[in-house]
């Protein structure tokens, strides 16, 4: 597989790249299985999907927190990439206290960050969902992006 991944990418000078999109169906979901753990370690980025966000009619179903970019740096500037790392850190983090949340065992106050999640949580789901129909300029997504984590 690392042979196949590394044929595409940039070429030689003057001679152009190759832009490949690979999709990989793992049973059950397990992103620990080997085949899909190669490819994520040879591939510059990865978009994972969501069974359970696309059960719950979340689309596109982008599980952000398995989704990943290693050229996101080289491509994005210093302003977008602390807005888009400040969203990811504050989704994760309330994905990761769900439980406690939704069980009325977390107590406002105590974490600055998760409070901001929460409070924060609806524009930012609404900012991943997107209708399939709708069309959004990578300027209007942006400014979406940097509403979404503004309180």
């Amino acid at each position: 597989m690392p042979n196949l991944i590394e044929r595409t990418g940039t070429g030689r000078p003057g001679e152009g790249s190759i832009t490949a999109l690979y999709t990989l169906l793992a049973e059950g979901d397990d992103l620990q299985d080997p085949v899909v753990d190669l490819a994520r370690a040879s591939l510059d980025g990865q978009v994972v999907l969501s069974r359970a966000l696309a059960d719950a009619a979340h689309y596109p179903a982008i599980d952000l927190a398995g989704s990943i970019s290693r050229l996101m740096p080289a491509l994005a500037d210093t302003d977008d990439l602390n807005s888009a790392n400040l969203f990811r850190r504050l989704w994760t983090l309330y994905q990761q206290n769900i439980d406690l949340i939704q069980v009325g065992a977390y107590e406002m106050g105590t974490n600055p960050d998760l409070d901001r999640a929460i409070a924060l949580r609806g524009v930012m789901e609404e900012f991943l969902r997107q209708p399939m129909d709708e069309l959004v300029t990578f300027e209007a997504a942006v400014a979406q992006l940097r509403e979404s984590i503004r309180v």
